[in-house]
């Protein structure tokens, strides 16, 4: 079974093995090998200035093991070097989920159970792989040409000048500092792959990306040196992905587009900016790159190796990002579509499939089946949080949709959609439209696009390619073309942020297109293609530097000259933060707060940049406490009120809180709120500005933390809300258009005052927590109403835990008497009320005045005060 799995018996290359000697000359050097990377990794084990020797000393052992075994499979050398990097990623991978799943995933574990790993793989090598299986003729050697030579030396400066910049730059993009490295820290401490309970969608996500990150870490030392170096985690995916283009032009006949090849990916815009982050997009596109390349293989030779080789890539890929769950089916288009009708139709083409089911799957599995088995297991959903629909029926319920786009992202690339067609020829971003206090300056290039002139070239090359593999049906061709614009249409549809960078991998395919093209010109016109293709790689180059380099005005990518004048690297590099990006005060506090606190519990209002708050060798304990703003996951104990909030608090024995009030964030902030209410309660222990504190509550009563919230009184039909009467209990929740809403103290309740100024339809809405939440036993919801004469609308409505389920009730002021009016709500009859509202979880109430008609302009005002449910007969 091993056998047919590597080999297929009619493979028209392979050739056996000749048997000769126990030890080849070639084993001598191989053996000579591992004493060096021996050494090296007794010298990374002794090491306290460079962190990174230990995890690349161990990740270069386990590539030599594998490469030991793969060099005897027959596999070409482009993709015995391409299957020893995937195979390679595998184990690291699954290394660190098989420790986590039994809460062992620590450094040392981690190191030995790799070690053990490699010198099983070395010792059987002899014996069960070199005599017994088959080698395929090597590759036809090419000599680089000229421009290989300056491409490489090209590619050799960039990424060395990019090793150097690294140690003065510490992890600082937003996506990293907000979840990615969260996730990080958190395995990290927890020693296990439990998700951080944070109150939004991320830390459900797979994370093989994060694990990939967390192998330098631990292995790093899990200190601020080993924090500083996590980017480097990107670099080698780049040269993976790159090398997977090569090997695409290697499976096409195009043996002289190495050099092209693999310098214009990694030469990419996009992919030199991300290797400063731990962003996962460059992981990513090298999966998706790599399982393309070994599905051509497939359909080339139709062996099993390739395969299950592409079947291992194509879980990694999956376990990086959940968009891949459509972003990946180009994929499966390529292979269903990617072999002549004529000569197989298609059930030969899928029968062998089923005799490998089981390996095949085995292989998927290994890369992203633990983060759908364990969605699967706690949520009923595999690909929780991310809600599967056919029509109108729910598949897998969760809370997000992959059709509802933001047009916030959207608008920081074009303004209008159809700008799309023409953004690879002129790319740009902004900051988030939202925040601006200068004028816009657009930035070409960023963490999210930077496709680069290589990309609008290949993508021209891919249309005519398309036409020309068409015409000669050239089916395996077209298709693996047609990845491109495939993958462009779902992330078109699909995706919830229209952001380039999650389509990186299609930068790949053009640059195959490019290849492709270019041996179909003519002598001069292949001469002008190639210039052309160098001259964008120096480009590249030159615009993401000029990217990198201070702007006048600007407020993306201004400081890195700063960054090289301070002369700080390593653990000194975190004093950089400042001038790499600017983040304002709380990237001070933050720096502030891992240098001075350990083995604390720290609280933190804005998941922005929370990573930081687990100090550089993750000893605190990070806690979020969801508030109601919190509307995505229902799963999660949220606090509604104040002294909701200080109980949990209490009950996570929390010994500061990093409050951080950020410009922006545009949604509701209770504990901003509770926080001004009651300064009383907390005292200031450091601050950086008026939006950035931190702070030790003060009195919190541990031994109550548990208490209930009281109950319906005994032998009474009225349960009376009197904190509903102070202002501080009230938040202004939406103001819709042209409505401007306020609250007041007044006459013992709430003056709530507005003021419409447009002629269209007009809303705001004001809310408060309720302690008391069963409701079931009443029947309705009085209070005190005084009316000024409004002539508008007052809706309530009363919402359980998970916001969408909730009852609405109308009340018209113009039919109120002017003054005071007791106002008793039927809670039985709501004018309308979701499917799943119930009365015994209501959390919130809401207060919402309507302009009506919606033409009218003009102010109003109410006073409300003295609420309260009553009894059926109270």
């Amino acid at each position: 079974m091993r056998r047919s799995i590597w080999v297929e018996g009619h493979s028209s290359k392979a050739m056996s093995a000749t048997r000769g000697a126990f030890l080849w000359p070639a084993d001598a050097f191989f053996g000579l090998a591992v004493l060096v990377w021996i050494a090296l990794l007794h010298s990374a084990l002794t090491s306290a200035s460079w962190p990174l020797a230990m995890p690349w000393t161990l990740m270069g052992l386990i590539a030599l093991a594998h490469g030991l075994w793969i060099r005897a499979l027959p596999l070409e050398i482009p993709y015995r070097t391409l299957a020893t990097a995937l195979v390679t990623s595998a184990q690291m991978v699954v290394s660190q989920i098989a420790l986590g799943l039994f809460g062992r995933l620590t450094a040392s574990l981690l190191l030995l159970t790799n070690l053990a790993i490699v010198a099983g793989l070395l010792m059987s090598y002899p014996l069960l792989v070199r005599k017994r299986l088959v080698r395929a003729p090597s590759s036809v050697h090419v000599r680089p040409s000229p421009i290989g030579y300056l491409l490489g030396g090209l590619v050799a400066v960039t990424y060395g000048f990019i090793l150097h910049l690294e140690r003065m730059v510490p992890p600082h993009d937003v996506d990293s500092l907000n979840y990615h490295l969260l996730d990080v820290l958190t395995y990290a401490q927890n020693r296990n792959l439990d998700p951080f309970p944070f109150a939004w969608i991320q830390p459900y996500f797979p994370k093989v990306g994060e694990l990939l990150t967390l192998w330098i870490y631990l292995l790093g030392g899990e200190n601020k040196a080993a924090f500083v170096h996590l980017n480097t985690v990107q670099i080698p995916f780049a040269f993976m992905g790159g090398w997977a283009v090569w090997s695409l032009a290697h499976a096409f006949g195009l043996r002289q587009g190495a050099a092209l090849a693999l310098s214009l990916y990694v030469l990419t815009p996009l992919v030199l900016l991300q290797s400063l982050t731990t962003m996962v997009d460059v992981i990513a596109a090298a999966f998706f790159l790599t399982a393309l390349a070994f599905l051509v293989r497939h359909l080339q030779n139709r062996r099993s190796l390739e395969l299950h080789l592409f079947a291992l890539a194509f879980g990694l890929l999956l376990g990086t990002k959940f968009t891949f769950l459509y972003l990946s089916l180009p994929l499966i288009v390529v292979f269903l579509f990617g072999v002549d009708r004529g000569e197989l139709p298609l059930r030969e083409h899928v029968r062998p499939l089923w005799p490998r089911a089981g390996t095949l799957l085995v292989c998927v599995l290994l890369g992203g089946g633990f983060w759908m088995i364990r969605n699967a297991l706690v949520f009923g959903n595999p690909v929780y949080p991310v809600r599967v629909a056919i029509g109108a029926k729910t598949v897998f319920d969760g809370p997000i949709s992959m059709t509802q786009h933001s047009e916030l992202h959207e608008r920081r690339f074009v303004h209008r959609r159809w700008q799309w067609i023409f953004y690879p020829f002129r790319e740009a971003y902004v900051d988030d439209p939202r925040f601006h206090t200068a004028p816009e300056i657009p930035v070409h290039y960023g963490w999210s696009n930077g496709f680069g002139p290589q990309f609008a070239m290949g993508g021209i090359a891919t249309l005519l390619m398309l036409i020309r593999a068409r015409r000669r049906r050239d089916r395996l061709l077209f298709w693996t073309l047609m990845t491109l614009p495939l993958s462009i249409v779902l992330w078109w549809v699909l995706n919830p942020y229209r952001e380039p960078r999650y389509i990186l991998a299609i930068c790949g395919v053009a640059i195959l297109a490019l290849l492709t093209l270019q041996s179909e010109l003519t002598r001069s016109g292949r001469a002008f293609l190639t210039g052309a293709m160098v001259a964008a790689a120096f480009f590249s180059v030159l615009a993401t530097g000029g990217h990198l380099i201070e702007r006048e005005g600007g407020s993306c990518g201004r400081s890195l000259l700063r960054v090289l004048q301070s002369g700080r690297v390593g653990p000194e590099a975190v004093a950089n933060y400042p001038l790499v990006k600017e983040y304002g005060p709380a990237i001070e506090g933050l720096i502030w707060i891992a240098d001075h606190l350990r083995h604390r519990t720290i609280a933190y209002t804005v998941p922005d940049f929370a990573a930081l708050l687990y100090g550089w060798d993750h000893t605190n304990r990070l806690v979020h406490i969801p508030t109601w703003e919190f509307a995505k996951l229902t799963h999660l104990p949220r606090a509604t009120t104040y002294a909701e909030w200080r109980r949990l608090l209490a009950e996570h024995r929390v010994d500061y809180i990093f409050f951080y009030d950020p410009p922006t964030y545009d949604a509701p902030y209770p504990v901003a709120e509770w926080i001004r209410a009651h300064p009383e309660d907390f005292e200031v222990v450091q601050s950086w500005g008026p939006t950035v504190t931190l702070l030790r509550p003060r009195s919190l009563d541990w031994a109550k933390a548990s208490t209930a919230p009281s109950t319906w009184p005994a032998g009474t039909s009225v349960r009376a809300f009197p904190q509903l009467n102070d202002p501080s209990s009230w938040q202004v929740y939406l103001e819709v258009r042209g409505c401007e809403i306020a609250r007041a103290s007044a006459e013992g309740g709430i003056r709530l005052s507005w003021r419409f100024t447009t002629r269209e339809n007009d809303y705001g809405e004001i809310l408060a927590g309720i302690e008391f939440t069963d409701w079931s036993a009443a029947r309705w919801l009085d209070f005190q109403l005084f009316s000024s004469g409004a002539p508008d609308l007052l809706f309530v409505y009363v919402k359980n835990l998970d916001p969408k389920q909730y009852a609405r009730f109308r009340i018209s002021l113009p039919a109120l008497s002017p003054g005071w009016n007791r106002v008793r709500i039927d809670l039985t009859r709501p004018e309308w009320k979701t499917e799943r509202f119930t009365l015994a979880d209501v959390r919130t109430i809401h207060l919402v005045v309507d302009d009506d008609p919606d033409e009218r302009i003009g102010t109003g005002e109410i006073i409300v005060r003295d609420f309260r449910l009553v009894k059926e007969g109270g």
